[in-house]
């Protein structure tokens, strides 16, 4: 065995001599028994610098209700020996908190496996025992972002007659055998790497291989089935049963607040109100809290709760005002994997509510405060999500938002002097992802993060903001305005006795170059900026002044134009760009770099020149 590892240790720091760390085996073997799922990992990772020592620092996630075994954890060195081993006193246990959290009984085990010599392995194995799961495997050999897998494996062992259902990447070598009554299947990768990050690529979860393994019936909370999308719905709704009601003392506030209200439109509109002025988000996990909702009762009471617990009381509000929703799950995102229609499971992150109308269907968002009524906006736009209806429950997609929904305006106004230094007014009507921050920034920021943030969104250089205001038609308007005033300096490059101004550049995505692309392009939500800049320069007489020429570059993708007007001493430059959204195969990649380049061509030559007359 010592000579073995030694061995190992040799050979892949030989051939990784540039790598600070790598994994030489990650295994897991998960067993399905009684109904009882146990999970064995193992990690054997060789550490080649100081750099990684971090990796030394061994973070276990596990639920309260589940049993968990530390099986192994030592260090051995570069000779082979065992230099450290982890006993039990050495583990620590707390529970876990994120963001947001005012208490959730996940836990986790906490040990390090330092050592200061280099190079060394760490293995560590450990086993958790859970009753209640929705997934047998959802299992793929990443670990960490630029941390290389030697070699991966995942066995899982069920009895012959377990019903399951499966799906996995081409990459693996799958092996299937039976012993015993009972189903073992192996699935194994060699050598992987995480996938490099590109502009506008997939998200991650889309990229890497997965093995993806879901009971045909199964039991958390209540029993359920993921036969279908009405089953798996139906379990949902079985598992929320009886949380959607509202105590006393809320029912006597809802009569209140919508007597002599007739449509349910403004029913729903004025209880959407009332739940984002009284409640705020916060996560409280507790028992099957990462499935099931807290009942409606127990915000009513603390005014606060998750988003399955915000959506419920919502519900739960429209329920008793004679309004039917439904709880709907989807997986929230600006950029998120798709659900896999063919595989009913768990594959959400969120919930929202949907309300159906007459006319239409009501989308409501009840984690936010600052969110317009029937607004989703780019967290949950243009996807698949779950609308439990019981038996009837059913796969939908959510409303795309078109370009007209994103549509930013920048009007700049400068008024400078031949030194580069004057006045400027910025006035912003902001739509889509950019409303969304600047709405927030309004209602839950401080003075001084408001203007750290305008600083930012300002794209003027060398600016000092002096005031600003914010200005909304009405609190479910989805588009804001952002008024600024400021002075500006160093607006000029000078070049001899040329001046040079180079206007105001809107954010255009940086590529990769095309032979460096490996991944499809992906652009989640349709780009639409139009900004205006006008120069007032009044010593302009005393100049020639010199502008490029306008121009429009279109492709499928989208579009560019950009034009410049002169009038006695003012210049005005305009631009627009639009970029469409989509999906596209990476033999298609060069092209959509060819027109953004083409764009950052014309910006480098795209400025004014100011040249003194003689």
């Amino acid at each position: 065995m010592r000579a073995s590892l030694l061995f190992i240790i040799f050979t892949f720091s030989l051939l990784t001599n540039n790598s600070v760390a790598q994994v030489l085996d990650y295994s897991t073997s998960i067993t399905i028994d009684n109904n009882k799922k146990v999970t064995e990992t193992t990690y054997l990772i060789q550490i080649n610098q100081k750099e990684s020592a971090h990796l030394s620092d061994i973070t276990i996630y596990h639920d309260a209700k589940d049993k968990f075994k530390l099986l192994e954890a030592y260090v051995i060195d570069a000779n082979g020996d065992k230099v450290k081993k982890v006993k039990k006193r050495d583990v620590k246990t707390r529970n876990r908190r994120t963001y947001s959290t005012f208490y959730q009984d996940d836990l986790i085990e906490e040990f390090d496996l330092h050592w200061s010599t280099y190079p060394h392995l760490i293995k560590y194995a450990y086993r958790i025992i859970e009753k209640d799961f929705v997934f047998i495997a959802n299992w793929t050999p990443y670990i960490k972002a630029d941390l290389k897998v030697k070699s991966s494996t995942l066995t899982v062992d069920i009895p012959e007659d377990y019903g399951f259902k499966s799906e996995y990447a081409d990459a693996f070598r799958f092996k299937n055998s039976d012993e015993k009554g009972r189903k073992v299947l192996e699935w194994n990768l060699g050598s992987y790497e995480t996938p490099e990050d590109e502009a506008l690529a997939p998200p991650l979860a889309e990229l890497i291989p997965r093995v993806i393994i879901v009971p045909q019936k199964f039991e958390y909370g209540v029993e359920g089935s993921s036969e279908n999308w009405q089953t798996f719905g139906l379990w949902q709704l079985k598992l929320n049963a009886g949380t959607d009601l509202l105590t006393t003392s809320e029912k006597e506030r809802v009569d209140k607040l919508i007597k002599g209200i007739d449509s349910k439109r403004e029913i729903a509109r004025t209880l959407y109100h009332y739940m984002q002025d009284n409640t705020h988000y916060i996560n409280v996990s507790i028992d099957f809290g990462g499935l099931k909702s807290y009942p409606a009762s127990y915000v009513c009471d603390n005014k606060y709760g998750d988003c399955k617990a915000l959506t419920t009381y919502m519900k739960a509000l429209l329920k008793y005002a004679g309004i039917e929703s439904f709880y709907t799950k989807i997986r929230a995102g600006e950029n998120t994997a798709s659900i896999n229609e063919n595989l009913p499971s768990q594959q959400f992150n969120h919930v929202i509510l949907c309300v159906p109308m007459e006319q239409d269907t009501i989308w409501l968002e009840n984690t936010s405060s600052t969110a317009p009524f029937n607004y989703l906006g780019s967290f949950t736009q243009n996807r698949k999500a779950l609308v439990v209806n019981g038996d009837q429950s059913k796969l939908v997609k959510t409303p795309a938002m078109n370009l007209g929904d994103v549509l930013e305006k920048r009007n700049y106004r400068f008024t400078i002097n031949k030194n580069g230094t004057g006045k400027i007014s910025i006035n912003q009507k902001l739509r889509g992802d950019a409303f969304e921050a600047v709405n927030y920034y309004k209602r839950q920021a401080s003075e001084s993060d408001q203007k750290d943030f305008l600083n930012r969104i300002s794209k003027v250089g060398h600016f000092t903001l002096k005031n600003w205001s914010f200005k909304k038609v009405n609190r479910d308007a989805k588009e804001i305005t952002v008024s600024m005033n400021g002075i500006v300096k160093n607006q000029f490059r000078v070049i001899g006795q040329m001046l040079v101004l180079k206007p105001i550049e809107m954010d255009i995505p940086e590529l990769e170059a095309p032979s460096e692309r490996t991944h499809d392009l992906k652009i989640s939500m349709p780009v639409n900026i139009f900004d205006s800049a006008v120069y007032n320069m009044p010593f302009q007489d005393g100049f020639n002044v010199s502008v490029p020429q306008d121009t429009i570059i279109e492709s499928d993708y989208g579009i560019y134009r950009h034009r410049y007007e002169k009038r006695d001493s003012i210049i005005t430059v305009t631009q627009r760009f639009q970029m469409y959204p989509g999906r596209f195969p990476k033999e298609k990649y060069k092209d959509f770099y060819e027109f953004i380049e083409s764009i950052f061509e014309y910006r480098k030559q795209s400025v004014i020149v100011l040249n003194p007359k003689e």
